[in-house]
C-alpha cells in the first residue's frame, strides 16, 4: 500500500518522494523447493534493476537434441503425441490462496511429454525474465497445441516446475489470423515462456517438457495430433550478478484490522483426481467452500462454495467437459438470499456446447431464474 501511495504521491499530485528514482524492476528471485501444492512461505531474496530491459541480462542458448539439451542438436526427429489427461500436476489458472492451488510434483506429467534433460549444473544460475523455446516441425493435424515446461530436476529425484507456456499451432504466425497447419509440412514456431525470476543451483538439472496437451489448464484440440521436432532452440534469460541479499527494501505492509466474525461454516479446500476403472475417464475435482461467516460489526451474513469437474478420456480429446457449480450465500437475521450457478462446457470437433442455469432466492422463493442451452464454432481451437 505504501509502495502505491508513494507512486500516485509523486505523479498525481507533484510530491517529492523519490519514487521516480525507483529501481525500474523488482522482483522476488524465488529459491529451488520441492514442489508443494502449498507452501506457507517461498523462499529467496529480492533482486533490483535500475533500468530495464537491462544489460545485466544475457540469453544462453541450449540446443533440443536427442532426450538431451544442450550444445548437441537432433539428430533425427522427435515426436510426441501426449494423452488428452497430460497436464494433471499443474495448478489452478489463477490462483488466489484458497488451498493446494499450486503446481505439483511434474513427473507425472512428464513421463507424458517429450523430455530433455540438461547436464548437471556446475555453477548456480539466476533465470530472469522470459525464456522461449523456437522450434522446427511437422504436425499430422491441421490443429495441435504445444505446451512446454521448463522444470527444475532436483538431486532429491522430484521434478519442479520453474515456468511453462503453450501455443495453439494455429496461432504461430498471428494471433489475429490464425492459419491451419497443412499436415506433413514443415512449420516455425516460438513458445514463450512465463516470466519468472527463479535461482537454480549447482548440482541441478535443467528439464525441457513437451506435450501436446495440458489438460484441465487448457482445452484439448479437436484431435489427437502428434508433433515431428526437427529442431528446436531453448534461449534462457540470466542474470549476470548473483545476489545473495535482498537489492531492495520495503516499508512494513500496513493493513486495517482483522475482520471480526462468527463462523457459521468452516472453510475447505480439496483436489483429487480419479481413473474410472470401467470407462477410462479420467476426472479431476476441486471443491473450494469458503466457508460462511456473519460479521459482528454489523450482522450480515455471507458465504461462498464452488465446485469444479474437468473430465476427460486419455484417448479422446472429443470427451473433454467441464463442470462448474457456484453458490453464494447472504443475508441477515430472518432474511436470506441466495444465487445458486451451474454451468457445463462440453464439445465435437466442431464446435463447443455450453449449458447452464442461474438461481437466484430470497427467503427460498425464487425471484430470477435463467438458463442457457448455446453452442459456439470452434474456429481454430
Amino acid at each position: 500500500m505504501q509502495e502505491a501511495k508513494r507512486w500516485w504521491d509523486h505523479w498525481l499530485k507533484g510530491v517529492d518522494n523519490g519514487a521516480e528514482d525507483l529501481p525500474a524492476y523488482r522482483a522476488w528471485l524465488m529459491d529451488s523447493i520441492a514442489p508443494e501444492r502449498w507452501v506457507d512461505e517461498r523462499p529467496g531474496r529480492w533482486i533490483a534493476e535500475a533500468e530495464w530491459p537491462s544489460d545485466n541480462i544475457g540469453v544462453t542458448s541450449l540446443q533440443l537434441g536427442n532426450n538431451t539439451l544442450g550444445k548437441s542438436p537432433m539428430q533425427e526427429a522427435v515426436s510426441v503425441s501426449s494423452p488428452a489427461d497430460c497436464g494433471s500436476q499443474t495448478g489452478e489458472y489463477f490462483p488466489f490462496a484458497y488451498g493446494q492451488e499450486l503446481p505439483d510434483e511434474q513427473t507425472q506429467d512428464d513421463l507424458r511429454s517429450a523430455c530433455f534433460d540438461g547436464d548437471v549444473l556446475v555453477d548456480t544460475v539466476d533465470i530472469v525474465g522470459a525464456p522461449k523455446l523456437r522450434i522446427r516441425g511437422r504436425a499430422d493435424k491441421p490443429m495441435a497445441q504445444l505446451a512446454v515446461r521448463l522444470c527444475d530436476l532436483r538431486p532429491d529425484g522430484t521434478s519442479a516446475l520453474i515456468t511453462m507456456g503453450v501455443l495453439n499451432l494455429t496461432h504461430r504466425k498471428s494471433a489475429e489470423d490464425p492459419e491451419l497447419l497443412t499436415p506433413g509440412e514443415v512449420f516455425e514456431a516460438t513458445v514463450t515462456l512465463d516470466q519468472i525470476a527463479y535461482r537454480i543451483p549447482a548440482g541441478h538439472r535443467l528439464r525441457i517438457a513437451v506435450s501436446t496437451s495440458y489438460w484441465p489448464f487448457i482445452w484439448p484440440a479437436p484431435e489427437r495430433a502428434t508433433v515431428a521436432l526437427e529442431a528446436a532452440t531453448l534461449e534462457i534469460p540470466f542474470r549476470k550478478t548473483k545476489a545473495e541479499a535482498d537489492e531492495c527494501s520495503f516499508e512494513k505492509p500496513v493493513g486495517a484490522e482483522p475482520w471480526r466474525y462468527e463462523s457459521l461454516r468452516p472453510s475447505v479446500y480439496t483436489r483429487q483426481s480419479e481413473t474410472n476403472a470401467v470407462s477410462g475417464v479420467v476426472t479431476t475435482t476441486v471443491l473450494n467452500d469458503a466457508g460462511e461467516a456473519r460479521d459482528l460489526e454489523h450482522g450480515l451474513i455471507s458465504g461462498s462454495l464452488t465446485r469444479e469437474i474437468c473430465s476427460v478420456h486419455p484417448d479422446d480429446p472429443q470427451s473433454a467437459a467441464s463442470q462448474i457449480h457456484w453458490e453464494q450465500t447472504g443475508g441477515r437475521d430472518d432474511w436470506h438470499t441466495a444465487t445458486i450457478l451451474g454451468m457445463e462446457m462440453r464439445c465435437d470437433k466442431d464446435w463447443f456446447y455450453i449449458t447452464g442455469k442461474l438461481v437466484a432466492t430470497e427467503n427460498e422463493a425464487v425471484m430470477f431464474e435463467r438458463e442457457w442451452d448455446e453452442r459456439i464454432e470452434r474456429r481454430f481451437v
